[in-house]
This record gives C-alpha cells, structure tokens and sequence, in this order.
C-alpha cells in the first residue's frame, strides 16, 4: 500500500469514527460546547428590554410577580388565571427572577438564555442515550438550539413557560427511559424511576399544558428508539400511561375553563376556518422549519384559506403520512419523527383558537425536533451507506447550516429589542395585521409620537374592528386630545363587545364624569371596582368623582385602597392628601403630599398642594389665637 492510500484509509477512518461512532471520547466537552454555542447565539437577547406585548401582564404591571418570592405570592400563583392561563411554575419563575434581579431586564433575559442552553444540552443526552448515536444527537440539539424559530420562546420574556416547561418534559422523558430500563431488569427502581417521570410531568404541565401530548409521545418512543413494542406487551404499554393521561385529561380541562372564562378563546371563527388553518398552518411550520424567512410575533388570521391551498397542503400531509407509515418497519425514525411533529402540534394547532393569530414561531419549540430528527437520522443512513468521500462534504455543509442560523438567529433577537422594533417588524413583513399596529401604537404613546399612535390604532381598527384594547387605547388618546365625545364613543363601543371589561367601564365612567355626569359615572366605576378589585386607576377615578359630590369618606377609602395595590403611586397620595384636607385631616394629608412628591420630585401639583397644606398647618394657630 502507498503512502498516499495509507494516508487516505487514515482520513476515511477518522471520519467514519467522526460520524458514526455511539460514544465520541469527550462527552462532556460536547455538552459543554453545545452550551457555549446555544449561549453565544442568543446572548444578545440579553441587551434586550422587556415589550409590551404580555410582559406587561407577566411582569412590569404585575404586582404579585414584583413583590418575588413570598407565601402570599406564591399563593396567588396557584389560584391566579391571570394572562388566561394556569401555569403556577411559571408565575414563580418570574417571580424568582425580581426577587433576583427586580425590573433590570437583563437578568429575565439570562434565566431564559440559560434554560434554552440547557435544555440543548439535556436533549443531546437524552437522544444520544436512547438511540446511542452521539453525533446525530449532537447535531439534532444543535440545530435544536441555535435555530431562528426558538427566538420568540427564548428573547420574549413573558414565554419562560416554553424554556421552563420543555425543561422539565426533557426530564420527564429521560426519566421514563431509566423507567424502561430498570423494568426490562425488574429492578425495584423502576418505581422510582416511574414516580420520577409522572412527578416531572406534572411539573412541567404546572409550567404549560401544551406538554398533555406526552403520554402519546411516549408510546411514539416506546416504538423507536426504545423498541418496547411487542404484541403481548401493548396493552402494558398503554395502561402504563394512564395516570399520565389523567395529569393531562385534568390540565386540559383547567386550561379551557380558564381560557374560555378569560374570553381568550374564539367564538367567531367558524370550525371549518379553523379546520383549514390548522391543516396550512401545518405546512408553514414545515416551510418555516427549513427556510427560516419573514419570522414575526404574530401572524394574522386569514379566516378562510383559498381551497387549493388547503387541498395541497392537505395532499402534502397525506402523502408524507402514508409514506412514513409504510416505513414503520425499515425506518421507524421517520414514523415517530413525523407523529412527533403532527401530535406535539395539536394542542396549539388552531382546532381550538386562542387568541387572534394563525400560527406562533414559539409553538415550534419541541414538536420541531421530530423534523430535525427525520432529517438528521435520514442523512446518517444515507452517509453510512456511501462511500466515506462524501463526510466531509457533510461536516463542510453542516457548518455552513449552523452558522447561517447562528447569524438568522441573531437578526430575529435584533427584533425583539423594544416593542417599537417588534412591532414593525411585524408589520413590515406581514399583511393586515392588526395586532401589530395595535402594538405599535401602545410603543409609540410610551415615546409620546400621539398622532402616529393614534393612525395605528386606526389601522388597527380597520383591520379589526372588534379589538377592544385598540378601542380603549384610541379612546385614551382623543381624550388626551381634547376629543371627549369620540373618545366616549370608543369606549362605549368597547364596552359593548365586553359589558364586563372592567378597563371599558372605568373609562366610559371617568368619560361621563368629564361630561359632568356624575352620578353615571359613579356606577360604572363602582362596576370597574367590583369586577376587578385591585385595579388601582379605577379606585383612583371613583375617589375623584365621589369628592366631587362631596362624599369625601367614601372618597378616602378608594384612594387608601388605590394605595394598598400600589403603594408607589404618587397620584393615589396627592389625591388621598387633597380628600384628608377636606375632613380637615391636616397632618396625614401633608405625609400624603410629601410622599407624592417624594416618589415624583417633578409632579407639581403635588409640590403645589404640599404648599398650601404646610401654609394652613403654619398660619393655624394664629387663626386659633
């Protein structure tokens, strides 16, 4: 043999132990450069601020969540429905991140950031564990990790529950594997082993009920790569799950209550609608999966597709279906890979629409890894049965993969910098979308740009005309404006598609006292208050309009009460001063004053009523004199 064959059997050799060996010399060194690599790509959420789109509700107006951790709050995370969702953990991961870091938002980017990596990670060892090819379940995790699509789960702080919910479903499923193979040796750990996974579940179903596809996913599993199935052992199989399914049956259940008593659940769109949109929307994963181009925060419903795209798209699911399945046997990595995909999906799909869009990136966070599994492991096979010329060319393609999504990635973090960013984005790459022009316009009331907030929130309502919160935003603006009517009009029409919206009754009350109807205007404040008892503004509003009728006790209790919810409301304490001097309430009244203008050193006329007050309480004993 010559020096140059010898040489090339040598390179051929070392590709092959590259690609095809089940356990590379250094594990934990690919653990810890899939970590630094997933890390890397999404280190620039960090610099990011929060949006407001949710974060709003999860953290930067949630009072519950900004107190940290505490009995009380984590209380509340259990009973809170809040966001139209049940999901505890994820109410107490955020509250551990201000117990942590406060309202910086650097340190909720991070939490997320290092979840993601980690959850790479914990993917590479479960896959290399149950298929015992390291390399294919490196590169699974790794493209897992690094790809565009996992941007809105990871860079958006109010999705946590995507990072901490997969956290614990990736334990859930290595836990379920040491369960199988502790039962295949009946050792008495396997009920330890079983304890494990149903305990992890319903952790992670506390994180975020899309996970009540887990008991199918395991029999998928069960299948390949576990290679449980046996004809005497099918019935074992599946009751084994059944208290899994229970955990998942009850999820269910609390979770459309919530949604659907939260009003988050659609009631317009026909069934027909839905049914077409889940079968496209199918496909746009698929297409979004490979060609990551144009992502967004949301993409606006169609309502009806046209019917030859629902027919191909249809075609597409059919054929690729009755492809797989026909390959149970030779290839069952594609049978589970794509029922993976297709039954991870079905909880978000759109048969059951929540809220307006048609599709999310973020509910591609796990059901993708079935794609990437086909598609990884179909490559294997074909590799191995080429000859060795072609691994390079592979590791050369690969790379290339991996750092175009690495810079993909980057430019969508880029757009969830502020609201204003991902809000244009959406608009900019999308067609009537009316939730980001809704958006846009609260981005730019906070830059104070009013008459550009006030265009998109038209737009807003031309594409949507039943949006209440555009309704209600609008409103505040032409009242801002000096346009009392109209604004009264806005919020009526709100009120009317939500007779209990406690933010359209506090602003058509707040409308009518303006108008100098007062007494109308105490009833649906009085209203606001009741359907929502912490809501500050409301308490604040109806202290005004009852000392304007001179019921200056009842007056004093709102605003005290406005100050119980929100202790650093400067407004609540010059208010609360101004009804304390009426009751000739002197000395509480100046604290109240100092305290205004201690929280807001700029706010004048606290500043102004701090100084009439301390004159009174100056010139008061010589009046007595």
């Amino acid at each position: 043999m010559t020096h140059t064959a010898h040489q090339k059997q040598i390179s051929q050799s070392l590709w092959k132990r590259f690609f095809l060996s089940q356990q590379p010399p250094v594990s934990f060194l690919l653990c810890l450069l899939l970590f630094a690599i997933v890390a890397t790509a999404y280190y620039p959420a960090i610099q990011n601020g929060f949006v407001n789109y949710d974060d709003n509700d999860y953290v930067t107006e949630n009072k519950f969540v900004q107190n940290g951790l505490s009995s009380d709050g984590i209380a509340w995370a259990f009973r809170s429905t809040a966001a139209s969702n049940w999901h505890p953990l994820t109410w107490i991961s955020h509250m551990t991140d201000c117990q942590l870091f406060g309202l910086n938002p650097v340190g909720h980017h991070l939490t997320s950031v290092i979840f993601h990596a980690t959850n790479t990670v914990l993917l590479f060892l479960l896959l290399r564990g149950m298929t015992a090819s390291a390399w294919a379940s490196f590169v699974v995790a790794l493209l897992f990790g690094i790809h565009p699509l996992r941007v809105e789960s990871v860079a958006w702080v109010a999705e946590r529950k995507d990072v901490l919910s997969t956290f614990f479903w990736l334990l859930t499923i290595s836990a379920y594997v040491k369960y199988t193979r502790t039962t295949k040796h009946q050792t008495p750990k396997a009920k330890v082993w079983y304890a494990c996974t149903l305990t992890f579940l319903a952790l992670g179903l506390l994180s975020k009920p899309m996970l009540v596809t887990t008991p199918f996913l395991l029999l998928l599993l069960d299948c390949w790569p576990l290679n449980r199935w046996l004809p005497k052992k099918t019935s074992a199989l599946v009751l084994e799950k059944i208290p899994m399914l229970a955990l998942a049956i009850a999820t269910s259940v609390i979770t459309y209550s919530v949604q659907q008593s939260a009003g988050a659940v659609s009631q317009t769109l026909p069934l027909m609608a839905r049914i077409q949109n889940a079968i496209v929307s199918y496909c746009r994963y698929l297409g979004k999966t490979f060609w990551p181009d144009d992502l967004c925060v949301c993409y606006p419903h169609p309502d009806f597709w046209p019917l030859y795209a629902v027919i191909l798209c249809a075609l597409t699911l059919i054929t690729v279906t009755a492809f797989v399945t026909t390959q149970l046997r030779q290839r069952p990595y594609l049978f589970v890979g794509w029922f993976w995909y297709l039954g991870t999906l079905v909880p978000v799909i759109g048969i059951v629409q929540v809220g307006q869009q048609a599709m999310a990136d973020r509910y591609t966070y796990f059901p993708t890894i079935g794609i990437l599994l086909i598609v990884v492991f179909g490559i294997r096979e074909f590799a191995m049965k080429q000859s060795l010329k072609c691994y390079p060319a592979l590791f050369t393609i690969s790379t290339a993969i991996v750092l175009v999504f690495v810079i993909l990635t980057h430019q969508q973090i880029s757009h969830w910098k502020n609201s204003e960013c991902l809000f244009r984005r959406g608009i900019d790459v999308t067609k009537n979308n009316s939730l980001a022009h809704g958006g846009l316009a609260r981005a730019l009331v906070d830059l104070g740009k009013i008459d550009q907030a006030i265009m998109h929130y038209r737009e807003a309502l031309r594409l949507r005309p039943y949006d209440t919160i555009a309704l209600n935003g609008l409103g505040n603006l032409l009242a801002q404006k000096g346009l009392f009517d109209e604004a009264l009009g806005h919020f009526q029409a709100a009120l009317k598609l939500k007779p209990y919206d406690p933010t359209a009754l506090n602003n058509v009350g707040i409308s009518l006292a303006r108008k100098g109807q007062i007494d109308e205007a105490i009833g649906y404040l009085e209203q606001a208050t009741q359907l929502k008892p912490d809501y500050v503004e409301a308490h604040n509003n109806l202290g005004g309009v009852l000392g304007a009728k001179g019921r200056f006790d009842e007056a004093i209790n709102h605003f005290e009460l406005s100050l119980k919810f929100n202790p650093n409301n400067a407004e609540g304490h010059n208010n609360l001063g101004l009804a304390l001097i009426q009751k000739r309430r002197l000395s509480e009244a100046i604290l109240h004053f100092q305290e205004a203008v201690r929280l807001k050193p700029s706010y004048a006329k606290a500043q102004k009523n701090l100084s009439m007050a301390l004159a009174i309480q100056q010139s008061a004993p010589a009046t007595k004199n």
